[in-house]
């Protein structure tokens, strides 16, 4: 009876329906990359399709071999990442891969600040620290060749109160010394020592420190200290 018909018909008319849409689709799901380039195309204002999509080709560029494809890989990534971190600012796995991105553009200034943004986010997550003393080094070692040694020291000190490092306090150390703010460069030696108090190469370059800036009494001082660390007690009574 019709009665019975219709319903039947307008179930077979919906199944086609979306059957058609299914075979309209079925281009995006030849992978996740293209459903997510099919995606974003009408949901531009999105975060995650921006951070996701902006994900996928941080990845592919971090495994090309290509340099030329590498570094069109990384700008198309960062776009996606920077417009994904502006939409949402709170997003933490937006401002961390927007962070490594600029990271390998060199653009320390804008890791930096990138992640410093997922540091405050989430401190207790490693890969926001991890990558924040990362582009803190290598922007201030960047900036040190630029001739921006004023940025690159705000960035080494920056770095040593996020952890301190024997690496840091050695660099700023350098730098002092360099410019002959023998003091300065003195007391950041002495604080790398208090990391590590046994290091014989900090040892060695703050004996150095001393006979720079003319006190070689000290030096002698770290000298006798350094001997004695490499003087090794007999164990044992020689018997058996």
């Amino acid at each position: 009876r019709l009665s019975n018909w219709l319903p039947i018909a307008l179930i077979t008319m919906i199944a086609a329906f979306f059957a058609v849409l299914t075979l309209q689709r079925n281009p995006a799901w030849a992978s996740n990359k293209s459903l997510v380039e099919t995606d974003i195309a009408t949901s531009t204002k999105s975060a995650k399709l921006q951070n996701s999509y902006g994900t996928m080709l941080l990845d592919q560029a971090l495994v090309s071999t290509d340099t030329a494809r590498r570094k069109s890989l990384l700008l198309s990534a960062e776009k996606h990442l920077r417009e994904a971190a502006t939409l949402h600012p709170s997003y933490y796995d937006a401002a961390l891969a927007y962070g490594a991105c600029a990271f390998y553009l060199g653009e320390y200034e804008r890791s930096i600040m990138a992640y410093r943004g997922a540091y405050r986010i989430n401190p207790s997550d490693g890969k926001s620290k991890t990558g924040l003393l990362y582009a803190l080094h290598y922007g201030g070692e960047f900036y040190v060749s630029a001739g921006d040694t004023a940025r690159a020291i705000h960035y080494f000190n920056e770095a040593w109160e996020v952890q301190p490092d024997t690496a840091v306090a050695t660099r700023l150390a350098q730098h002092y010394e360099q410019t002959k703010q023998y003091e300065e460069a003195e007391a950041w030696l002495e604080k790398a020592l208090t990391l590590a108090p046994t290091d014989l190469r900090l040892l060695q370059a703050l004996s150095d420190l001393y006979r720079a800036s003319g006190a070689p009494e000290k030096a002698k001082n770290v000298l006798n200290q350094q001997e004695s660390f490499l003087t090794v007690p007999p164990t044992g009574s020689g018997g058996k």
